[in-house]
């Protein structure tokens, strides 16, 4: 295994070497080439090493993708089948960014969240308010949980928040867990 470490670093060392001596276009076509091999590098030698999560498929994180976009079409098309998305316990978190920077975590009891999903519906609705999501990132954190990172940009808003979910096999398929997003929204703070 020494041996392997060893000529594995010779190698990415002359590689670098090389790699400061060639165009940027060069550099782009090379990267591209590379690509699978460098995956294999990342995941075959680097990641089991130090991962704080277990090794996940390309099948696990297809499944979940596919349920994460469903959640989102839910979400952002009103449909009623958003609360069939969450595990009957899941734990909703709001990270309000108060005015000074500072963050407080407010927890959402699960069936006022249901409650006030119902009754911000229509006005939603009517100014399509919309949520996207960019820059996920996903982790195999148990046998059957995973754990999505992303940015969440709310409508009209010009930065991304930080947001997580996570997501649990059950019996009844694929269900949100917990759900933890970060705000601006201060009225999260007065009703607790």
């Amino acid at each position: 295994m020494k041996k392997i470490t060893f000529w594995l670093c010779f190698f990415v060392a002359v590689f670098s070497l090389f790699i400061f001596e060639i165009s940027s276009n060069e550099k782009k076509a090379l990267s591209y080439s590379l690509e699978p091999f460098s995956n294999f590098i990342n995941s075959s030698f680097f990641t089991p090493a130090f991962a704080d999560s277990a090794p996940i498929s390309s099948s696990e994180i297809s499944e979940i993708e596919d349920f994460f976009s469903s959640y989102v079409d839910s979400s952002n098309n009103y449909k009623d089948d958003l609360v069939d998305k969450y595990s009957e316990n899941a734990i909703i978190k709001r990270v309000v960014i108060k005015n000074s920077g500072e963050k407080e975590t407010v927890i959402i009891p699960i069936k006022r969240y249901f409650s006030e999903l119902q009754k911000g519906k229509k006005l939603a609705k009517l100014v399509r308010y919309k949520n996207t999501y960019s820059n996920k990132t996903y982790e195999k954190i148990s046998e059957d949980e995973y754990k999505i990172k992303t940015i969440r940009t709310p409508m009209r808003d010009k930065s991304g928040l930080r947001a997580y979910f996570i997501i649990k096999r059950t019996p009844n398929g694929l269900k949100i867990s917990e759900e933890a997003m970060e705000t601006t929204v201060q009225r999260f703070l007065e009703e607790r």
